[in-house]
């Protein structure tokens, strides 16, 4: 009876181990297709525990090939995925067994090859934006993030790092834009104020030359009037004749002869009382034109009436006759300012006009 307990047994026991076995395999083939290869390499390790068989031998082989594939492709070592995926490809197995490992292995080679392309695309794009923003020509550099951050194909953590640098490098090229077109506005600005103040001192200098060249003008017409008044002078004097003592003896020789002759004519006397007082008549308009003569004022002695009058000791003060007015001499005081003197030019400066009456000396304000 106990023998036969045992071997019932050992019968159950034989009956129940290809079960678990299957069921084992069969988890993990469909955790295979799902690409949950960690989860299948436990599903095939237990099926090992239950029977050892060449099947779970290769099943478990492969899948550790699988998730060393997957891992590396998940951390972006896109060759070290596809080298381990063909190992997967070059295991000698079933045909059923092999056409589900080989399945998954093309799919990891495929999905590593896309993304090593892409990583590649997305490292040269990053390249060649730096190159357009090096040479600050952003508006290149963004289309070139932008592209090559819309173009890629799937997600990893290396094609994320990517897609984030690009998505940074993107924010960077539009705020470098903004600040060099802030800098470009900047520099224009201050190249508009340069020019305005160029072109205002150029003005001011042109507006000096021209007041300077104006009051050279006048000081130089003023000059010219009065060297034409000193000459009018000179030819007033060299033809105004003044009689001279001699000459003044001899006339009233001449007189007292005619008068004396009148006297002894006692056919004339009324004539000599008529005459008598005549001629001393003549002799005092003779006298009083002389003395009107030598009374009247020079322009000379009008510059000297001014100065006196203003009591210039200023060596820079000039005081200088410029034309007659009636009888008055009109006086024009400046003052001459050197602007450089490098080369000694300058302007006048008018201090004022002053009349003097050369009869009656008087002096006045000719402004006023």
């Amino acid at each position: 009876m106990k023998k036969l307990l045992i071997a019932g047994c050992v019968l159950l026991l034989a009956a129940c181990t290809p079960k678990e076995y299957s069921l084992n395999i069969r988890a993990g083939q469909e955790q295979i297709q799902e690409e949950n290869f960690a989860a299948a390499l436990t599903s095939f390790e237990k099926a090992q525990n239950e029977k050892k068989t060449e099947e779970v031998k290769v099943f478990i082989k492969a899948v550790h090939l699988l998730n060393e594939s997957a891992e590396a492709l998940q951390g972006g070592e896109f060759d070290q995925s596809i080298q381990k995926a063909k190992k997967v490809q070059a295991i000698n197995s079933k045909e059923e067994i092999k056409n589900t490992i080989d399945k998954q292995a093309e799919q990891l080679i495929s999905e590593s090859q896309i993304l090593s392309s892409q990583q590649k695309a997305m490292e040269q794009g990053i390249a060649q934006g730096k190159k357009m923003l090096e040479k600050q020509q952003f508006g290149k550099a963004y289309d070139i993030f932008e592209k090559v951050n819309q173009d890629r194909a799937a997600d990893n953590q290396t094609i994320a790092a990517l897609s984030k640098k690009l998505a940074d490098l993107m924010d960077k090229t539009t705020a470098a834009k903004k600040a060099y077109e802030k800098k470009l506005a900047k520099e224009k600005a201050e190249k508009q104020k340069q020019e305005a103040l160029r072109l205002a001192a150029e003005k001011r200098a042109q507006e000096e030359a021209i007041r300077l060249a104006e009051e050279q003008k006048q000081k130089q017409q003023a000059a010219e009037r009065l060297a034409a008044a000193q000459e009018e002078k000179k030819e007033e004097e060299s033809t105004t004749v003044v009689p001279q003592p001699k000459q003044i003896a001899e006339t009233s020789s001449i007189e007292v002869q005619q008068t004396e002759q009148k006297t002894a004519s006692s056919s004339t006397v009324q004539q000599k009382k008529t005459s008598a007082p005549q001629e001393p008549k003549q002799e005092t308009d003779t006298k009083q034109t002389e003395e009107k003569q030598t009374t009247e004022l020079t322009s000379s002695e009008a510059v000297q009436l001014v100065k006196n009058y203003l009591n210039l000791n200023n060596e820079k003060m000039h005081v200088e006759y410029d034309h007659m007015d009636g009888d008055n001499y009109i006086i024009h005081v400046f003052e001459v300012v050197i602007d450089d003197p490098k080369t000694n030019v300058g302007h006048t400066a008018t201090y004022g006009w002053y009349g003097v009456n050369k009869k009656t000396k008087e002096i006045y304000n000719a402004f006023n």
